[in-house]
């Protein structure tokens, strides 16, 4: 290989690494909130939205919250759709929840809505009292109609 060409390879890797380095070094005159902050401040956000609610006590209550949100027309009609069928409930990534049936039929439920709330509780419930939940996905759990 040329020398010329060598020692300009060198000095191309050196200033790629330098430049490299810069990027993932903190600026000096970015001051960021310590994470404890933006945390607290999250959590509390979080509890106004009414997304931590522990209102599962017991099954009783479990029994009580399946059976509302059974009530629900379009969860009704999904279920009478897929008769037979194993009905199991996961949250989404966006916050919203689906439910999937055995028979690869699935329903989604609106993410702000009177159930989704129902859904979150169930879901939050069966987890909490580790019951309902699907063996073979620890993302699921079981809706039995």
């Amino acid at each position: 290989m040329n020398a010329i060409i060598a020692s300009s390879l060198a000095n191309l890797g050196k200033d790629i690494l330098a430049g490299g380095i810069q990027v993932f070094q903190p600026s000096k005159s970015a001051s960021l909130p310590s994470s404890s902050k933006v945390f607290t401040s999250e959590l509390k956000c979080a509890q106004k939205a009414g997304a931590i609610q522990d209102t599962v006590l017991s099954t009783k209550d479990l029994d009580q919250i399946k059976e509302q949100l059974l009530k629900d027309p379009k969860i009704r009609e999904f279920i009478e759709q897929n008769l037979g069928s194993t009905l199991h409930l996961d949250k989404l990534a966006n916050g919203s929840y689906r439910l999937l049936s055995s028979s690869g039929a699935l329903h989604v439920i609106e993410k702000d809505s009177a159930t989704s709330q129902l859904a979150n509780h169930y879901y939050n419930g069966c987890v909490k009292l580790n019951q309902n939940l699907v063996s073979s996905d620890s993302s699921k759990v079981i809706l039995p109609a």
